[in-house]
């Protein structure tokens, strides 16, 4: 597109740039490119800002951090690293055997009065907090009826990488480190 922008690290603005700018714009899309970031297009001779990034809600922006990797790319674009810093918790869980039965016993564990309990939870709910505390109270007494009722799944190991040694990973950061000194 080569649209060239101050807003997104370019040093002087084009036509492509301001109607780039503009539908950003009317668009209400964030710019997650920082102004003072490295260039996301380099070669031995030139270097740019052509690779945008964009979230459509504001929130979300702002719980982004953008940034321009080293690592080679085998392109004269670089990798974008984007981290979503979120304080929302996921919760993980084994793999159960539900295959061979167990569902008589799940059923039982779920008692009218647990029943009771959760749905007086979620009823008395008014915020958000306390709607994310009700949706995480249900699936921890889920899992502890899971946990009584079936056996946990073995989740095989994956094995080494066979072919990527100690060698190759020498190699990488040789090329890596000749990329930044030619640049």
């Amino acid at each position: 597109m080569n649209a060239h922008c101050v807003r997104w690290g370019c040093r002087t603005n084009n036509n492509r740039g301001y109607q780039v700018e503009n539908f950003i714009a009317e668009k209400n899309l964030q710019l997650l490119n920082s102004p003072g970031g490295e260039p996301t297009f380099q070669r031995h001779n030139a270097e740019g800002w052509p690779d945008l990034t964009l979230a459509s809600n504001p929130t979300l922006a702002n719980m982004c951090d953008w940034g321009v990797m080293e690592n080679e790319s085998f392109s004269d674009h670089n990798f974008i690293k984007i981290i979503i810093k979120s304080e929302m918790h996921i919760l993980s869980y084994l793999r159960l055997r539900t295959k061979f039965g167990g569902y008589k016993k799940f059923y039982n564990n779920f008692t009218e009065k647990k029943i009771h309990k959760l749905l007086e939870i979620i009823h008395n709910a008014d915020t958000i907090k306390d709607i994310d505390a009700a949706t995480e109270k249900i699936q921890l007494e889920i899992l502890n009826s899971c946990l009584h009722s079936y056996k946990i799944r073995k989740i095989p190991t994956t094995s080494n990488i066979s072919w990527w040694n100690q060698s190759l990973e020498i190699k990488k950061k040789e090329l890596n480190a000749l990329r930044r000194k030619a640049c």
